[in-house]
């Protein structure tokens, strides 16, 4: 859909601070996955087949995992994770096609004995993970849909990406193309529809589709990452830009695109152009952090 954008309604946030807070002396290898547990953000490492705790405030890092070739329990590709207070921190094996839980107890990852009652009986490149109270979803990319597990580790389909579902929202039926990154935001899973250029969600209490009409706020073209802050601002990162959106969907906070970000950022004296934006978290209102993928370094933005 063609966008229409009312710049009347269009507040463009000036950058109160840019600045690199992981990856300045040592890069991170390919920077995958964020989550946030307190003050705590938990990153996955691709190609490093590792998981880190980087402490925010403290400012300092250590490994809850790195790959060890002696265990048996190893780790592959760690791609995407999510925490909740229900299932505990989850990660994706993006090459084991296994899904992992860290026991912070024991200081052990353990995987899930999980039992598929649909087909595909497997995973194929399991990647983007969210938690609502009661279930897991994962978005199983190979297989093209996104599955949900339950209390009892039980695999069911839950959307498929080869199949035309009614969007409430348009009142057609569409086609969903390459979902990638899920959050879940008020009983709703939102993920990128990255194909068709859109943001959508699904009622998890209905199981209706929605999608979110940003035509006339901001200009989304093939979405990677999104999250919601705790006001329900909402942010959306494509590979080489950032937007927010306020939660009534009506105001676009910022856009942080290439020429943008090279002059925001150099305010601060960074130099790097942003690659590859592939994970996004906001460990407070007005806070975001952003994940150069491409880049091996995360970034913090703060606007107010």
């Amino acid at each position: 859909m063609r966008c229409q954008i009312n710049w009347v309604c269009l507040l463009i946030t000036e950058m109160n601070r840019i600045e690199i807070i992981f990856g300045k002396t040592q890069k991170l290898v390919y920077p995958s996955g964020m989550c946030l547990l307190n003050d705590i953000c938990y990153i996955t490492e691709l190609h490093n087949s590792s998981v880190l705790a980087f402490d925010i405030k403290e400012n300092k890092s250590e490994p809850i995992y790195q790959y060890s070739k002696i265990s048996d329990g190893h780790i592959n590709k760690p791609l995407g994770i999510t925490y909740s207070d229900n299932f505990g921190l989850l990660v994706t094996d993006a090459d084991r096609n296994l899904i992992w839980r860290y026991h912070f107890h024991d200081k052990e990852w353990k995987a899930m004995d999980m039992q598929f009652i649909d087909l595909p009986d497997c995973f194929s490149m399991p990647g983007g993970i969210a938690c609502s109270e009661d279930n897991i979803y994962v978005n199983d990319f190979i297989n093209k849909r996104i599955v949900r597990i339950d209390s009892n580790n039980i695999v069911s389909n839950f959307f498929l990406t080869d199949r035309r579902y009614y969007d409430c929202t348009s009142r057609l039926y569409v086609e969903l193309t390459q979902p990638y990154g899920i959050f879940i935001w008020k009983r709703c899973l939102y993920f990128t529809d990255t194909g068709n250029d859109c943001i959508r969600y699904i009622d998890l209490d209905t199981n209706l589709l929605f999608s979110l009409e940003l035509e006339s706020v901001v200009c989304i073209r093939k979405p990677i990452a999104l999250t919601f802050d705790s006001e329900g601002n909402l942010f959306v990162s494509e590979q080489r830009k950032i937007i927010g959106v306020s939660s009534d969907l009506k105001r676009c906070l910022f856009v942080l695109d290439r020429e943008k970000w090279k002059i925001e950022a150099g305010k601060f004296g960074i130099k790097k152009r942003l690659k590859y934006a592939g994970a996004i978290v906001s460990p407070r209102n007005g806070e975001l952090l952003v994940a150069d993928t491409l880049g091996g370094i995360v970034y913090r933005l703060v606007w107010k």
